[in-house]
């Protein structure tokens, strides 16, 4: 019985592509638009970004730039907006920014398991802003 489970374990990871074999950062594409006519600060990199659902109407910010993020790495795991947002922070902290808005999510589909990669990729729609007090 034991010798079963050992091949079936190894015939099972053989079949996994080995792009999909231990992945553990996926691919994230980042498109961005500069808006801000301002000089661009950068912040070191660790520094904390506010992640909103809305741009505040009760403080002054400037928008620094939209960003779509996208990533398909194929896998049903990495296809959410927590495996895009590290990226995206990282070019938050490069533009100078204090905030993250999110306008809009659309997620991929499950991975298609005859190609080992989904038939739509998962995108985030951003704006980067900077307060002004």
């Amino acid at each position: 019985m034991k010798t079963v489970a050992v091949i079936l374990a190894v015939v099972l990871t053989g079949c996994i592509p080995p792009s999909t074999r231990n992945q553990t950062t996926p691919e994230v594409r980042l498109d961005v638009v500069l808006l801000t006519k301002n000089p661009i600060v950068p912040r070191p990199p660790a520094s904390e970004v506010a992640l909103l659902s809305q741009r505040p109407s009760d403080r002054p910010s400037d928008v620094l730039a939209m960003v779509a993020a996208t990533t398909d790495t194929g896998t049903f795991t990495h296809k959410d907006f927590n495996s895009m947002l590290p990226a995206i922070k990282a070019k938050a902290c490069e533009l100078g920014a204090d905030a993250i808005v999110i306008k809009h999510l659309e997620l991929g589909d499950a991975p298609s398991w005859n190609q080992y990669n989904s038939k739509t990729p998962s995108k985030a729609f951003c704006v980067l802003i900077k307060f002004l007090n």
